[in-house]
C-alpha cells in the first residue's frame, strides 16, 4: 500500500508539474493558488483510483483519462475556453513525455542498460523534471500563447490532439525499444526522431495559430479605426449643427427677451448647460468629449472632465478621436452596469506634467465576476485599439482597478513629438 501510494504521489507531480508550467504564463482565475494546489492532490488521487489499470504511469489508457482531467484542471485553473485547456493539456502531456524519455536518456548514458531504483531515489527523477519544467514555463511556455490564452480552433485542436496520440505510440515503441535493447539500436533513433518531429510540428502549429490570431485582430483594428474616423466626421457636422441651432436659440431668447416677452426657462437652461459643457482648447477633444456628455446624460452618468486638450495637439485627428472614443465607450459600458446610480460616474483628466502629456479616465467597475479585471472582453479588445494608436505616438498605456475604480492612464513624451 505504501508503494501505491509513494507511485501516485510521483505520477501525479510528474502529470502536474507539466501542467503548471503551460498554465502559469496564462491570465489566472480568482484563488489561482488554491486551484493549482488543488490541480495536484486531484492528480495524485487519479493516479491512485487509475492503479487498477496497471503501474505503467505511461501506458495509453491511464495517459487519455490524466490528459482529460488535466485539460478540466487547466481550464479551472486560467480563463480559457474548453478547447483552449484542452490545447495546453495537448501540450503538457507532449511536455511530460519529453522530459521523462530525457530522464531515461540521462539514466541511460551514466549507468548504462541499469536504471535508479525509484523508491530510493524518486526526488533524483523529480527534482530533475522540476528544473527542467522551470526552464520551459520562461521559455517555450511564455512564449506560445497570445495575450496569455490558447484559442485553437476545432481543426488545430484534434491536429493537436492526434499528434500527442502519435507522440504516445513512438513512446511507448521507445520504452520497449530500451527495455530490450542499447540505446544504440536501430529502433531508438528513429523513435526518438519521431518525437522531434511531433515537438516540432505541435510547436510551429502553436506559432500558426497565434499568427492567425493577430491578422484577424490587425483587420479588425484596422476595420474599428476606419469605422471611427467616419464617426469623428459624422460627430463633428453633429456636434457643429448643435453649436449653430444653440446660438441661433439664445439669439432668438435674446431678442425675444428684449421685446418683452419671457423665454422658456427649461429650453434655455439646456442652452446653458450645453455651452458650459466642454471647451478644451482642442476642437477634435471637444467633439468626442461633447458626444460622449451627451450619451452620460442620457444613462444617469456625471462626467467630471478638466482637461487642457492643447497638451495633444500632436495626435492625429482621427487618432484623437478614436482614443477617447473606445476609451469612454469602455468606461459608459462599465458604468451602466452600476446599480447604485451614486456611483454612476466618469473622471476624466489631461494635463501636461513635465515634459508628458497625461490622460486618466477613471469608473467604477460593477461587482460582477465577468469584470473581475475591469474589462468585459469586448472592451478588453477595444482597449487593444487604444494600445495601438498610443505606440504610434511611443506612448505608455496602463490600467489598474483599485477600490472598485478602473483607471486607464496614457502617457506621451512631449519632448519626442516635438522632436519629430
Amino acid at each position: 500500500m505504501a508503494d501505491l501510494l509513494a507511485a501516485s504521489a510521483l505520477e501525479g507531480i510528474l502529470y502536474w508539474c507539466p501542467a503548471m508550467a503551460f498554465i502559469d504564463p496564462l491570465r489566472h482565475r480568482q484563488q489561482y493558488p488554491l486551484r493549482g494546489m488543488l490541480g495536484l492532490a486531484g492528480c495524485i488521487l487519479m493516479s491512485l483510483l487509475l492503479s487498477p489499470l496497471g503501474q505503467d504511469q505511461w501506458a495509453l489508457p491511464r495517459r487519455l483519462i490524466m490528459g482529460l482531467f488535466v485539460a478540466a484542471m487547466a481550464y479551472l485553473c486560467a480563463r480559457l475556453s474548453p478547447a483552449g485547456a484542452a490545447y495546453c493539456a495537448v501540450l503538457a502531456e507532449v511536455a511530460a513525455q519529453t522530459v521523462h524519455e530525457l530522464w531515461m536518456a540521462l539514466q541511460g548514458l551514466l549507468f548504462g542498460r541499469t536504471t535508479l531504483p525509484w523508491r530510493q531515489y524518486w526526488w533524483v527523477e523529480v527534482l530533475f523534471s522540476c528544473l527542467v519544467y522551470l526552464v520551459l514555463r520562461f521559455t517555450v511556455a511564455r512564449w506560445l500563447p497570445y495575450e496569455g490564452r490558447y484559442e485553437p480552433g476545432l481543426l488545430p485542436l484534434v491536429s493537436g490532439g492526434l499528434l500527442a496520440l502519435l507522440f504516445a505510440v513512438l513512446f511507448e515503441l521507445l520504452s520497449q525499444g530500451v527495455g530490450v535493447t542499447t540505446w544504440n539500436d536501430a529502433i531508438v533513433l528513429p523513435a526518438v526522431l519521431g518525437q522531434i518531429y511531433c515537438v516540432t510540428v505541435l510547436c510551429l502549429q502553436t506559432e500558426l495559430l497565434k499568427k492567425q490570431e493577430i491578422q484577424r485582430e490587425l483587420n479588425t483594428l484596422n476595420l474599428l479605426m476606419d469605422q471611427q474616423k467616419k464617426q469623428y466626421a459624422n460627430a463633428r457636422r453633429s456636434v457643429q449643427l448643435i453649436n449653430r441651432r444653440c446660438h441661433a436659440l439664445k439669439l432668438e431668447n435674446a431678442a425675444l427677451r428684449q421685446a418683452g416677452g419671457r423665454p422658456d426657462a427649461e429650453l434655455e437652461a439646456a442652452i446653458d448647460n450645453y455651452d458650459a459643457m466642454i471647451h478644451t482648447g482642442s476642437e477634435v477633444l471637444n467633439t468626442v468629449l461633447t458626444e460622449k456628455s451627451l450619451v452620460c446624460e442620457e444613462y444617469g452618468i456625471r462626467l467630471t472632465c478638466v482637461a487642457d486638450g492643447t497638451a495633444l495637439a500632436f495626435l492625429d485627428a482621427a487618432d484623437l478621436y478614436g482614443l477617447f472614443s473606445i476609451a469612454m465607450d469602455n468606461a459608459i459600458e462599465a458604468v451602466s452596469a452600476v446599480a447604485d446610480t451614486d456611483r454612476r460616474l466618469v473622471e476624466v483628466l489631461v494635463c501636461r506634467r513635465q515634459d508628458f502629456a497625461v490622460i486618466n479616465i477613471s469608473n467604477p467597475v460593477p461587482g460582477s465576476p465577468a469584470a473581475e479585471d475591469g474589462l468585459s472582453r469586448r472592451n478588453s479588445f477595444g482597449l487593444k485599439g487604444v494600445r495601438r494608436i498610443v505606440r504610434r505616438y511611443d506612448g505608455m498605456l496602463d490600467t489598474d482597478v483599485r477600490d472598485g475604480m478602473f483607471t486607464l492612464r496614457v502617457v506621451f513624451p512631449l519632448a519626442e513629438q516635438t522632436a519629430s
